[in-house]
């Protein structure tokens, strides 16, 4: 069974479907010789690889360099208003000896996120304005190309998740959704009117209907804590 989802979070999977699927179909005709982003893409994999390109390697780098027009805006609104709702009084206390603020993980997201904005600005400005630099790497230098327009998607993410504290949630469990990727598998829990996710060890033994507390990260909402309570 499924919860149900908050306006906030129809509103996110509506413009990121919407996004995904126009910058995609964009991605078909900018990912050519005479098309931008897509020739920029070309030219520099020619001039390291012999003159040869990977149609599906620029298909791809192209089309993640227009997702950053949907998804980085929809990062720092999604952050600023997780930000601004961390600041509102807790609707419960957590349990005593929970680690409510989770310091050491949120130093690792912000020493990502302050390593992997610098790494980026750097590569990026090689890659645009120095190319000839990675030349004798030769075919290898293509692979630079990938963070490019990957990590302005991931940096401010794990900025906001290093930023905004952890919030717990007492509740009853609305739905439960489990999604496979590969090997990976995610358990969703709807509690108080939000998707939570997590691993299935963590979710083991739980139900719908069933009283819960948990601890989420700020910006992500991945649960760090979930018990059920009597």
């Amino acid at each position: 069974m499924a919860g149900k989802r908050n306006a906030w979070e129809w509103f996110g999977l509506v413009v990121g479907a919407v996004g995904g699927v126009t910058t995609m179909v964009a991605s078909f005709f900018l990912a050519a010789e005479d098309h931008y982003p897509g020739a920029f893409y070309i030219e520099r994999q020619a001039l390291w690889d012999d003159n040869h390109y990977g149609v599906q390697l620029t298909f791809l780098l192209t089309w993640f360099t227009l997702l950053n027009l949907v998804v980085v805006p929809m990062l720092f609104v999604a952050g600023v208003a997780a930000l601004a709702r961390s600041l509102r009084p807790p609707l419960a206390q957590a349990p005593a000896g929970w680690d409510l603020q989770q310091t050491a993980r949120r130093l690792k997201m912000g020493a990502a996120a302050v390593v992997l904005l610098p790494v980026w600005a750097v590569l990026t400005g090689i890659v645009v304005f120095a190319p000839e630099w990675l030349s004798p790497l030769g075919g290898f230098a293509v692979i630079l190309l990938l963070p490019v327009p990957i990590l302005p998607m991931a940096g401010p993410a794990l900025l906001f998740e290093a930023i905004i504290p952890p919030s717990y949630v007492e509740g009853v469990i609305e739905g439960m959704r489990v999604t496979r990727h590969r090997n990976r598998t995610t358990v969703h829990v709807h509690v108080a009117g939000r998707s939570y996710a997590t691993v299935p060890g963590m979710a083991q033994g739980l139900g719908d209907g069933m009283h819960v507390g948990l601890l989420a990260t700020g910006f992500l909402k991945k649960v760090r804590r979930l018990v059920r309570l009597a």
